[in-house]
């Protein structure tokens, strides 16, 4: 889910509700089209900040599991959309 104010938008979800294990949450945005960031963190919410007012934000966020390789699955949650105010 996303709520934008002016300059940010905060970005919550639910944890996948298969029983699978997450390690970590991934979260990805596009700013009016272009690839802006993306961070890991433990928790289900994040604030993206320093935003311009009237920009188009696409934030993705998926599901991150560590594997014994050094490497990761990611398994996608959800894509939402959101105008920054202005």
């Amino acid at each position: 889910m996303l709520t934008a104010g002016p300059g940010y938008v905060d970005v919550t979800w639910a944890p996948p509700t298969d029983g699978g294990r997450v390690d970590a949450y991934g979260v990805a945005w596009l700013v009016d089209g272009v690839p802006a960031d993306g961070v890991g963190t433990l928790d289900t919410s994040y604030r993206i900040s320093g935003l311009p007012a009237g920009a188009v934000i696409v934030v993705g966020v998926g599901a991150l599991q560590f594997t014994p390789q050094g490497s990761y699955v990611y398994s996608p949650l959800a894509t939402e959309s959101v105008v920054v105010p202005g």
